[in-house]
């Protein structure tokens, strides 16, 4: 995850556009002066309503934290901020259905690197990444492998190796070819384990499934399991980052990283904001900004801490560089058939 976090906010591609405002231009002798649509004001959005479509359920996480970003961005823009759900097919109907929106739009997209990256190679999709041009990010979330030794003996990592040359390992998952199965299934193949899945709805479901001994290991945010793992019910095994993971107190005596068991997997989830191919850089700029500015407010930031995510405001250059790398890993290291 550092070398991820690294590579997103190192980089230092920035858009380079005229300041709007009623800045003097320059003028050589004999020149009038004169005044270029980037120095007036951009009027956006002209309708004085921003939407933003979330193609994710109602009442989830990832919506409740978009609702929250909204109260503040209105404010920000001085414009109706709405939050519009279109959920269907793991969030492919809602990507779908923004194609219809065209350049310039007034209406944003909240959309997940997984969607825009691995999707597309093992389903038949109607969209490219192509066709949105990035904003800024929304949240970045860390995952881990867990399990319940009580129900399985597996404590560590090597347990879990060991288990395996007798035992199909079984863990839960959204099914074939949604994140967390290709996330596990592709660890337990670079491991030699034979594997199969119980399908879930969500990761705390497959936390009450891994408590319930109904799987035997079980991938979930670090956040939604602490309470687990402190009160000692289900024990860290891995997670997907490269560097042993202690950022939070439940974890504090640190959780090895993938690769330093020898596994060639790296994955966070990333979700980000976008808008439709063709729009011009200065609405991009606009609303980078006046996202970024939300995420600078201490209000918001205590906001959003309580409900478990903390946006960075990395640009759209840095958001494509990122979802060209992890193309690239998926390729080379998950199992997609």
């Amino acid at each position: 995850m550092k070398k991820i976090l690294s590579v997103l906010l190192a980089m230092s591609m920035i858009f380079t556009l005229t300041a709007c405002g009623s800045k003097e231009a320059e003028t050589s002798p004999g020149e009038s002066d004169t005044t270029t649509a980037q120095d007036e004001k951009l009027d956006y959005p002209e309708s004085g309503e921003l939407r933003i479509m979330v193609p994710f359920k109602t009442g989830g996480a990832l919506d409740v934290q978009v609702r929250t970003t909204a109260k503040y961005l209105a404010d920000v823009l001085g414009v109706n901020v709405v939050v519009e759900n279109t959920a269907g097919a793991g969030g492919q109907l809602g990507t779908t259905e923004y194609l219809s929106e065209e350049a310039n739009t007034s209406t944003i997209l909240l959309t997940d690197g997984w969607l825009m990256t691995v999707t597309p190679l093992v389903s038949q999709v109607q969209y490219s990444v192509d066709e949105y041009v990035p904003i800024i990010d929304h949240n970045i979330t860390n995952f881990c492998l867990f399990a319940n030794p009580k129900k399985t003996g597996i404590e560590t990592f090597e347990d879990l190796q060991e288990y395996g040359k007798s035992s199909r390992v079984v863990f839960g998952s959204g099914g074939a070819g949604t994140s967390l199965y290709i996330l596990q299934k592709s660890l337990l193949d670079q491991m030699d384990i034979a594997s199969d899945t119980i399908t879930q709805n969500n990761t705390s479901e497959g936390l009450a499934n891994l408590m319930a001994g109904t799987v035997d290991v079980s991938v979930s945010s670090f956040k939604d399991a602490a309470d687990y793992v402190k009160n000692g019910d289900i024990v860290p095994i891995l997670w997907f980052g490269d560097d042993t993971y202690t950022d939070d107190d439940a974890f504090s005596a640190g959780v090895p990283c993938a690769k330093d068991k020898g596994i060639d997997i790296t994955y966070t989830g990333f979700y980000y904001y976008s808008i439709r191919k063709g729009t011009d850089a200065a609405i991009v700029e606009k609303l980078h900004d006046a996202i970024n500015e939300v995420y600078a407010n201490p209000d918001f930031i205590a906001e959003s801490e309580q409900i478990g995510f903390q946006p960075t405001g990395i640009t759209s250059d840095e958001i494509t560089a990122y979802l060209d790398e992890f193309t690239t890993m998926a390729k080379t290291t998950f199992t997609l058939d």
